[in-house]
């Protein structure tokens, strides 16, 4: 029998829909597929032990640049320990400034940037955004985001009202969105579903939404599944940043069975067939208004373009997850380890500097919430609880 490898991937918190989608699902199935060598621990950075990195032979580290991480990516290079880096976003360049997280980032740029460049490999989700992390790290590598299970059930009834969905984990470009749809709102009976952040920017509009919280990915993908009826909306700004992020979103709605407008910029023109697969649209409230109208009056169009998505040839699990398989082998052909990892010492979940850097950022402000509502009682009991 070939001798097994021990992977340990270290995500920043737990049911993390990122964290699930780059590394969850893809290690999960590599971890599951027959003859695997590969011994995975997927483990969220508040849960590691002393005992996780017992005869580690690579470590993942994703989208992480903390004063614990930096310190942790040193002893592995020192003991010959390889470690990939894996990042779906665009942090060390220009952020837009109304995404909560541009200042956490900016801070920690240095720190991002030296643990890109010392990794063994680099994992990413496009070319477009690989582009820009090959000066720092020639091994870089394109993992594409898979496309979710065709086969989850969302397990309760399904809502048949004419349903647009729109959902986001941070601000969004919305200026000429909600004025499109403020006018489909008046002049067609439909529900709009905004989920996560997105929803307050509708609220404040004076938009009457049915709201959801941030899910993570499991539940997205059963909540949107929900609706048979349904249109989802994909707006995206033409930054630097927004350019280079991935089409999950898309890949989500296609899985779901839910046609899609999207803007017409990177990431979603690099994968979408204008009214083929679905729609794209110039960011301005006319050409919104005129795609959404047409989506919700055309049932045979939103069919058509749901049956050529399940024609694609999409990234599929099993194929994100060979791909990982291959970085991980090759990154063991390049490395001469010299020693065993001792790691003695791991963070303190009340760490203030772990804390502030790795936690998200949407936690965060409602752990301050919680905490100046109901004490410092309930703040403990949620890190019990794995945040």
């Amino acid at each position: 029998m070939s001798p097994r490898n021990k992977v340990l991937a270290i995500m920043p918190i737990r049911t993390w829909s990122v964290g699930e989608i780059r590394l969850g699902m893809p290690l999960r199935m590599l971890a599951s597929l027959e003859k695997t060598r590969w011994d995975i621990e997927i483990k969220a950075v508040f849960d590691l032990t002393v005992q996780d990195f017992k005869d580690v032979d690579i470590v993942v580290i994703q989208r992480q640049a903390s004063p614990f991480i930096v310190r942790l990516a040193r002893k592995l290079t020192k003991f010959g320990i390889p470690y990939i880096f894996e990042i779906d976003d665009y942090l060390w360049g220009e952020m837009p400034a109304n995404l909560e997280s541009s200042g956490v980032w900016r801070r920690r740029r240095k720190e991002l940037i030296s643990l890109m460049q010392h990794a063994a490999a680099v994992t990413t989700t496009t070319a477009r955004l690989a582009s820009k992390i090959k000066p720092l790290n020639k091994k870089t590598v394109v993992i594409p985001n898979a496309l979710p299970p065709m086969d989850i059930d969302p397990g309760r009834s399904v809502d048949s009202t004419p349903t647009i969905i729109i959902a986001s984990t941070d601000n969004m470009a919305m200026d000429e969105v909600i004025p499109a749809l403020q006018r489909i709102k008046s002049e067609y009976e439909i529900q709009i579903v905004a989920i996560g952040i997105v929803a307050s920017q509708l609220q404040a509009a004076g938009m009457e939404i049915v709201p959801y919280p941030i899910l993570d990915y499991t539940d997205f993908c059963l909540t949107i599944r929900r609706f048979v009826n349904a249109v989802g909306l994909i707006p995206c700004d033409t930054s630097d940043f927004s350019q280079c992020k991935s089409p999950v979103k898309f890949l989500s709605y296609a899985a779901a069975k839910i046609p899609v407008v999207a803007s017409d910029t990177p990431p979603y023109s690099d994968i979408m067939e204008p009214d083929v697969t679905g729609k794209l649209v110039k960011n301005n409230s006319a050409a919104w208004y005129e795609a959404i109208r047409e989506m919700l009056c055309k049932r045979g169009e939103r069919d058509r373009y749901v049956d050529n998505c399940s024609q694609r040839n999409f990234t599929s699990l099993e194929q994100s997850a060979l791909l990982w398989e291959r970085v991980f082998s090759e990154t063991l052909e390049q490395t001469d380890s010299t020693g065993h990892l001792q790691i003695k010492k791991l963070p303190s979940a009340f760490d203030w500097s772990f804390f502030r850097y790795t936690i998200d950022i949407n936690k965060y402000r409602s752990l301050f919430r919680l905490l100046k509502q109901n004490g410092i009682s309930t703040v403990f009991s949620l890190f019990r609880k794995g945040m």
